[in-house]
């Protein structure tokens, strides 16, 4: 199957969830993200909004819990076609951006000072490939961070046995999903 292919089916999928289900699998999964070492130790994490339309892991209680958790947390902007991270304060500062996406407004962060990616995607496999919506926003900005922890958030028909990959995909090193975090297989370790 091909990457367009994957893509397509598993969206139709996401999008067929009710708003219910989608809430309680995203409690599951964010359970799970904290009792990750890499989660605990993080200073700042780099989350994403999720959208609702999508069918999307469920984010804005993560961000707002680790707010409470005295971690510092930023959020993705278009800027120019690639990724930069600003940091927020709360939800609330979310403003809609490119795509329908929502934004942050606070300070920009440099990623050198990011401790762990908390990253989207609409497919995955157990080497770590991902799929997303095909612009390769987060592909460029992952190489340049290279050492960071990346740790995908999906539910679990979100995993698929092979993804398509090419030399600039950049892998993930966890999935957290519903039932179970996914090491990738390949040694990709930051």
């Amino acid at each position: 199957m091909s990457k367009s292919e994957i893509r397509n089916r598993i969206r139709e999928l996401r999008r067929k969830q009710d708003s219910s289900t989608i809430i309680q699998k995203s409690r599951d999964i964010w359970k799970s993200l904290l009792s990750l070492p890499e989660y605990r130790r993080a200073t700042n994490i780099a989350f994403y909004a999720s959208i609702e339309k999508e069918g999307e892991v469920a984010t804005l209680e993560m961000i707002e819990d680790s707010l409470t958790q005295n971690k510092k947390v930023c959020l993705p902007k278009i800027v120019a076609d690639r990724l930069e991270f600003f940091n927020v304060k709360g939800v609330e500062e979310l403003k809609e951006g490119v795509f329908g996406i929502l934004e942050p407004i606070g300070d920009k962060i440099k990623p050198e000072q990011i401790d762990i990616v908390v990253l989207p995607g609409i497919a995955f496999d157990a080497t770590g490939n991902r799929i997303g919506f095909g612009r390769g926003y987060y592909d460029r900005f992952l190489k340049k961070v290279r050492n960071v922890s990346r740790i995908a958030l999906a539910f679990d028909f979100q995993i698929v046995d092979e993804i398509p990959s090419k030399k600039p995909d950049v892998r993930v090193h966890k999935i957290n999903t519903e039932s179970r975090i996914i090491p990738s297989s390949k040694d990709n370790k930051p």
